[in-house]
């Protein structure tokens, strides 16, 4: 004969009644019972653990303590001139070549490489230009764009000091041509096309002789800032 739910209900009370893990309806947790949720630490491998962590620490310490140290060092050094952070070094500003006074010669035009400049935003007039000194015989290097300070220039012929002569050869092909000088160690010459520029001289009334080149002041130099772009405004 089956049991009756009283009767199954009496026998639970019973049971739980007579469990030593009871009391008061709240069940004691038992070292058997922790030791299913936690698994036991063997103390030998829990001191080798903590030694590792403890040996890792202090080699983490020493190494920051060493990088702090080798940097002290350094700037300590670079501060009294015994070293230096490479980029950093001091550089006086590069004195741009003054303009010659001496007579200058006309060169063969084959010789003197133009890159031709457009500062205006008259579209083509760079390329039209450049297409006209290649005629007289000009080596054409870059055609581009070029931001002018002033809109009163008619041309600006740029060179270094090796370009002397193929600026003074250039400047003997347009009205109005200023000179200044820049940085570069090569004999080239840019033309920069102002506003006030119309078209290079007639070729029949290039004058070959030598002369003086007929630079800006340094005071009232302008400045170009070119553009090597294909298209030109």
């Amino acid at each position: 004969m089956n049991p009756s739910p009283r009767q199954i209900r009496k026998a639970e009370r019973k049971a739980r009644k007579n469990d030593v893990r009871e009391w008061h309806g709240h069940r004691i947790v038992s070292e058997e019972d922790l030791t299913g949720y936690f698994e036991q630490v063997d103390p030998a491998d829990a001191k080798r653990a903590k030694n590792r962590r403890r040996t890792r620490h202090t080699v983490v310490i020493l190494i920051l303590l060493a990088l702090i140290a080798g940097i002290v060092f350094f700037a300590y050094k670079v501060i009294k001139g015994e070293a230096v952070i490479p980029g950093w070094e001091h550089r006086e500003p590069t004195a741009l070549p003054a303009c010659p006074t001496d007579a200058r010669t006309v060169l063969d035009p084959k010789d003197v490489t133009v890159h031709v400049y457009n500062g205006t935003n008259h579209s083509g007039l760079a390329g039209k230009t450049a297409d006209q000194l290649k005629e007289r015989g000009f080596s054409i290097g870059t055609v581009g764009n070029a931001k002018l300070a002033s809109q009163s220039t008619h041309v600006l012929i740029v060179t270094g000091a090796e370009g002397f002569d193929a600026a003074f050869t250039a400047q003997k092909h347009f009205n109005n041509a200023d000179v200044i000088t820049d940085g570069r160690t090569d004999a080239s010459v840019d033309v920069v096309l102002g506003y006030e520029f119309k078209a290079p001289r007639s070729a029949k009334k290039v004058n070959k002789a030598a002369g003086a080149l007929n630079c800006l002041d340094a005071e009232t130099d302008e400045e170009a800032e070119q553009s090597p772009s294909p298209e030109e405004n």
